[in-house]
């Protein structure tokens, strides 16, 4: 069909070429020459100014005619409203109430009318007519519209973020924004929206947000650590639905949910937890239970559905077999994607592979930077346990890359990873002129600096630590990134007050300043100027890009939230969750809310530093976990830092424990007050991870009828368990039933190991009573909150494990 365009020059009083014009109603008188009563007739109103409009609009479909209305395309974007009708009689009127638009200068109402078999209108019996007003009649309607319209438009561009790439003024997104800011100049949406596709930098001050008394740095970590989750619960209110996406699709939703870890470890806010577990069980759903991306094959894309969701469980709901045999199942892909190549080393296949094909024809028979993303799962269940294959693959895997690292080839700096290696025999870039480009795509360092890091501090290797501490910068290179960064922070870029575009190019939507380089440069001088200098700047970010973040919908892989770094290692002491492979945090919290602000001053397998700060004028109790202190005993000594010296001063309290991954140690912070917080080792004890492990999963009972329980219990540990008692008791702790098995086997050959038993009491089972494994608590484990259950929580559909504190009778 070719249409029938009609150019309409606004008229009435603000029709003048100078002015801008109100349309309120437009009405339609239309007589043809070649259209009987039923033939279709399809007229739109288009604005070519507005070619991403996307706005509610009138379209009348005849009921009667569905299957002739197939033949009519979909309304273009630039229709301001499409009606599609028969024609009734002879001329047509129609009449539409439009949302009120208002005209530029010289832009015309464009309307086009086009039919089945073509048109021959009748030009006295046809007519156009248009009620116009004056702009700012029209502007409560048409500015609301627009600005929708620039919030979506930014929203589409997000994820390309195309922008950045090409003159942002060329940009029909700029033109929309600048409609907007011509009637209102203030308008929040479109100064955010232009400051970020003009990278300009914006000057912000933010009033220090915390009693004058407060030490500045738990004032502006505080402040960054709520302003963090401010952006995670605005996601979770407004666009997190019950079956975990958060209105992208899952595979986006996860580069940015990856990172919520971190809030929960700090805060302890249970909805954190419980979003990522529904997050956890729909991409484990999608992945047909593989543990792989069954969409993609590029391992970028392929491996981040799942490792950018599954492992993160690990730290919110430690213990869980659920999450541990996910561990497994990601595990057991790799024997198929790697192998050991002609120099003697693990490398991947290719980057192109999928849970049952490998593309490895030249040139995609390199192993690349981002290959280590599909390690992920293997790299946390080496972690958990000292799972011999896991952890045997893993190894070589980071001794192969440390090998790749210190070598020299083509020009390559000895420490700097090439983006590809050849599989078969470890060359560097074969297929390109530089190390620093790839066959697939030039990035993937920051995953690769991980896997290195991680493994390197899991094993214990000498081998690996060269090139591990090339990833990581001397302490001098950090101290010389913190003073730099500080020197910007004190220097803003210049600009013309009345010129913004002076500031154009100047914001590159990141932090100035390395967080990690910063944070040791601070441990290694004791300048805490440095970290609060940071610590400002991240709450400057938060005020430029909160709205970017948030209500400009931006696709989810594309919220880079301001501080997520540094807080990793000023709260946790170390990283956590996002796409690394070994968790490395040193402690989490429980109780404090954003009531409170650690830093940790220092943290390894032996001992552990923290200052502590208290907000409320109550006393805050609280708990403590630590992570990555061996099992051992350990002196604990708790004091206030008088004198701001990092030391605890007059009275201390002591306690020796016995500590381990994920012990709890429950303590009382008087209120606002700095409390230091010191571990340390006093003697060895076995090693954990080589430990049996047993658990129960919120899906592990099955109620067979009234009096029977079936409970699946699962060893996830490294050792086989011998002779594990199971008991059903009531509220009190009294043994309603038992069952024994005589061994359940590690899944050393990266299997789950299981088994399931009958539990039958001699009256009606209570919601309120426990499954308990090893209740008198004989058999040494790596975990021991995953032993008890209560039978109100057991659901096969259940998405989290609840966890109960172990009961013996």
């Amino acid at each position: 069909m070719r249409p029938l365009h009609i150019v309409v020059p606004p008229t009435g009083p603000y029709g003048a070429a100078a002015n801008s014009t109100g349309v309120k109603l437009v009405t339609v008188e239309l007589s043809a020459e070649s259209l009987g009563k039923n033939d279709i007739v399809e007229i739109c109103l288009k604005q070519p100014a507005e070619l991403d409009t996307n706005i509610v609009y009138a379209e009348l479909n005849d009921r009667g005619l569905p299957d002739r209305l197939k033949d009519i395309k979909a309304r273009n974007f630039a229709d301001a409203f499409r009606v599609v009708s028969r024609l009734p009689r002879a001329p047509l009127r129609v009449t539409f109430d439009i949302p009120d638009i208002v005209l530029q200068p010289g832009e015309k109402l464009w309307l086009t009318v086009r039919s089945e078999k073509g048109l021959r209108v009748k030009p006295q019996q046809s007519r156009v007519f248009v009620l116009t007003c004056a702009p700012e009649d029209a502007l409560p309607e048409y500015l609301a519209r627009v600005e929708r319209l620039a919030v979506r438009a930014y929203a589409r561009a997000s994820e390309a973020h195309v922008y950045d790439g090409r003159p942002y003024r060329d940009m029909m997104l700029h033109e929309i924004v600048q409609r907007v800011l011509r009637y209102d100049p203030d308008n929040v949406p479109a100064n955010h929206i232009l400051r970020r596709i003009a990278l300009r930098w914006s000057p912000v001050e933010v009033a220090r947000p915390g009693p004058e008394d407060a030490p500045d740095w738990a004032v502006w970590g505080r402040h960054a650590a709520r302003e963090w989750k401010r952006i995670a619960d605005w996601w979770i209110d407004n666009r997190w639905v019950e079956n975990g996406e958060l209105g992208g699709n899952l595979n986006d939703d996860v580069e940015y949910t990856c990172h919520w870890p971190l809030s929960y470890l700090i805060t302890g806010d249970d909805r954190i937890r419980q979003a990522l577990g529904a997050i956890a069980d729909a991409v484990w759903e999608q992945s047909g239970e593989t543990g792989y991306s069954i969409q993609a094959m590029d391992v970028e894309h392929a491996a981040e559905d799942s490792s950018c969701s599954l492992p993160q469980m690990l730290l919110c709901e430690y213990g869980s077999p659920v999450h541990v045999e996910r561990m497994i199942k990601m595990s057991e892909h790799i024997p198929f994607w790697t192998g050991i190549n002609d120099r003697g080393r693990r490398h991947f296949r290719s980057y192109m592979f999928n849970t049952r094909m490998i593309r490895e024809e030249p040139p995609d028979d390199v192993d690349h930077l981002y290959c280590a993303l599909a390690m992920c799962g293997a790299a946390h269940l080496a972690w958990y346990c000292h799972n011999p294959e896991p952890w045997g693959w893993v190894h070589e895997y980071a001794q192969a890359w440390a090998d790749v690292a210190m070598r020299s080839d083509k020009g390559k700096p000895v420490g700097a990873l090439p983006c590809d290696v050849r599989f078969r025999d470890a060359e560097i870039a074969p297929y390109t002129e530089s190390y620093k480009k790839s066959v697939y795509m030039s990035g993937g360092h920051y995953v690769m600096r991980y896997l290195l890091l991680g493994v390197a501090r899991l094993t214990q290797d000498p081998a690996l630590q060269p090139a591990a501490d090339h990833q990581l910068g001397t302490i001098e290179s950090a101290i010389e990134s913190a003073e730099a960064a500080m020197q910007t922070y004190a220097n803003p870029p210049a600009s013309d007050p009345a010129d913004p575009t002076s500031l154009d190019g100047t914001w590159r939507g990141r932090l100035r300043g390395n967080e990690l380089q910063i944070y040791r440069a601070t441990l290694a001088t004791g300048k805490k100027e440095y970290l609060v200098g940071l610590l400002q700047e991240v709450a400057r970010e938060f005020e430029r890009s909160r709205w970017l973040l948030t209500e400009a919908e931006p696709y989810t892989d594309r919220i880079p939230v301001p501080g997520t770094n540094i807080l990793r290692f000023m709260f946790l002491g170390g990283d956590v969750a996002g796409k690394t492979h070994v968790p490395g945090l040193a402690v989490s919290w429980e109780g404090g809310g954003t009531d409170f602000a650690a830093l940790v001053l220092g943290a390894d397998e032996k001992s552990l530093k923290v200052l502590l700060y208290s907000f409320p004028d109550e006393p805050l109790r609280m708990a403590m976990r630590t992570w990555r202190l061996e099992h051992g005993r350990y002196e604990w000594t708790f004091g206030i830092d008088e004198d701001g010296d990092d030391m605890a001063d007059g009275s201390i309290a002591r306690r020796e424990l016995e500590l381990l991954r994920h012990a709890r140690v429950a303590f009382t912070l008087p209120p606002q007050t700095t409390v230091v917080i010191q571990i340390k080792q006093l003697e060895r004890l076995d090693p954990l991870t080589e430990r049996t492990d047993l658990g129960l999963s919120a899906r592990d009972i099955e109620r067979k009828d009234a009096r029977t329980l079936a409970v699946t219990v699962h060893n996830i540990g490294a050792a086989a368990a011998e002779n594990v008692q199971v008991y059903l008791l009531d509220a009190s702790g009294g043994v309603r039933a038992k069952a024994s098995i005589a061994t359940i086997a590690p899944p050393a050959d990266v299997k789950p190991k299981q088994a399931t038993v009958e539990l039958v009491a001699r009256s009606k089972i209570r919601d309120n009573w426990y499954v308990v494994v090893d209740p008198e608590d004989r058999i040494p484990e790596i975990c021991e909150t995953n032993n008890a259950l209560a039978v109100g929580d057991a659901s096969p559909r259940s998405p989290f494990l609840t966890l109960r504190p172990r009961r013996t009778g």
